[in-house]
């Protein structure tokens, strides 16, 4: 299904006109669509540890 509704910032630079349009989008896509964003739970990364290539793997006690 294609849809023409278009929801852009008058200015791209300021954060509140950028979720003010987004909520906007948002708000169209359910009310329109019956659509919503799944939201994706991602856990914060352990910079600690390196990059996940490099990582040593743990070793099962």
């Amino acid at each position: 299904m294609d849809c023409d509704a278009v929801f852009s910032p008058a200015d791209d630079k300021t954060l509140k006109l950028l979720l003010a349009a987004a909520a906007e989008r948002d708000a169209h896509e359910i009310a329109v669509h019956g659509y919503a964003h799944r939201i994706i739970d991602v856990a914060k990364p352990d910079f600690a540890a390196g990059p996940r290539g490099r990582r040593k793997k743990e070793v099962a006690a």
